[in-house]
């Protein structure tokens, strides 16, 4: 058995519309790919269409708006002739987006809770946008693939019964053990590591073999501290994983957040404003069960490739230990949180120094069609 190690990137502004477009999605995005490629790796860029649309509607008026939307199109195109991926990703937020100076977005985060609908035209037009801009390269491109604007899918029927309606293979908005109040709870979905075919509801798993699979984001269930990580992230990595996480990486970290501090402010945060800070939320600062994504962006990267070392060992993939077989594993990222593509370059090297051949990079895209072609392996 292998991993097939499948790079996303939610490729967006921020979520209240804010962020300058070409410092924090177009020229990262560029540098992020030529690293990757060093490596042999692929990026899946989840490809934020309300915010594309939004843009295009303004863009006979306004020149800046016709820059970032010429250049969001390049972008992508670029991308697919450089044998990374393009898939669909929406906030409903941008739907009826008013833009005067800035971009004012509305409440509406999920996209489960919207009317039937809009949900059909969110994934046809979406689908119908990458389909003919990338179609111009590449004709047998298809947008087979959606992940939900910050996971928000639930209540998923009406989702997942339009993306069989056009002709989708995969979702890709359930980490198990993710909890956000109010929008959704993966903490019984099916499986942190496995994909599966699904009905209806994206965390489970269906009794008989279906049009649509869920890959689902990795996580892994662990006990923590925030307060412990926050402050002694040394100490905290030492006491819980036994790991010695290096200065550079740490000091990295830091320059993160601060950055992102500064372009994102936690007040404008919907996320954050949507927290209940009650004395559950305080005491579970100190020590609670989380799930911890597989994500280039927010883990050290030894972090992220001890976790990696340690899917081997998971219990629920011993069937397929000794198999001729790769396993997709979906890892994610947010492009506009990071300073720089150092974290993802380091990532990168202690993969190649610590798993060589154990690990293999695909696209979404292929890891979908090579899980139809093997599934009875699985």
């Amino acid at each position: 058995m292998k991993l097939g190690l499948v790079f996303t990137n939610d490729w967006e502004l921020y979520g209240d519309g804010s962020g300058d477009f070409w410092d924090v999605q177009y020229n990262p995005m560029i540098e992020f790919l030529e690293v990757l490629e060093q490596y042999g790796a692929k990026m899946t860029i989840m490809a934020e269409l309300g915010q594309q649309l939004s843009y295009k509607s303004i863009s006979e008026f306004n020149n800046d708006a016709k820059k970032i939307s010429d250049a969001w199109d390049y972008l992508i195109v670029d991308a697919l002739k450089r044998k990374h991926d393009v898939q669909l990703h929406f906030h409903p937020q941008w739907l009826g987006a008013k833009y005067n100076e800035k971009w004012e977005l509305t409440k509406d985060w999920a996209i489960g809770k919207l009317d039937l609908n809009e949900v059909d035209k969110i994934i046809s037009t979406g689908k119908n946008y990458l389909e003919s801009i990338l179609h111009q390269h590449d004709s047998n491109y298809q947008c087979i693939c959606f992940r939900a604007g910050a996971y928000y899918i639930e209540p998923s029927e009406k989702v997942v019964q339009t993306l069989i309606k056009y002709n989708f293979l995969c979702d890709t908005s359930v980490t198990k053990g993710l909890i956000s109040d109010g929008y959704f709870d993966y903490s019984d979905a099916y499986s942190n590591v496995l994909p599966y075919f699904l009905n209806n509801d994206v965390k489970f798993k269906s009794p008989v073999e279906t049009s649509l699979l869920e890959i689902p984001i990795y996580s892994k269930i662990v006990f923590q501290s925030n307060v412990l990580k926050k402050f002694f992230p040394k100490l905290y990595l030492n006491f819980w994983s036994g790991l010695e996480i290096p200065n550079d990486e740490i000091q990295w970290a830091n320059q993160r957040d601060i950055l992102k501090n500064q372009r994102y402010p936690r007040e404008n945060r919907f996320y954050k404003q949507n927290q209940k800070k009650n004395l559950s939320f305080y005491l579970n600062q100190i020590l609670s069960k989380v799930a911890i994504q597989l994500d280039y962006d927010y883990l050290y990267p030894t972090e992220f490739v001890n976790i990696l070392e340690k899917i081997f060992d998971d219990d629920d993939i011993k069937h397929l230990q000794n198999k001729d077989v790769i396993l997709p594993i979906v890892s994610s990222g947010h492009i506009k949180d990071v300073p720089d593509s150092k974290n993802i370059d380091k990532i990168l090297k202690l993969i190649k120094q610590n798993l060589g051949d154990k690990i293999v990079f695909m696209t979404l895209s292929e890891a979908v069609k090579y899980f139809f072609e093997n599934k009875s392996k699985f």
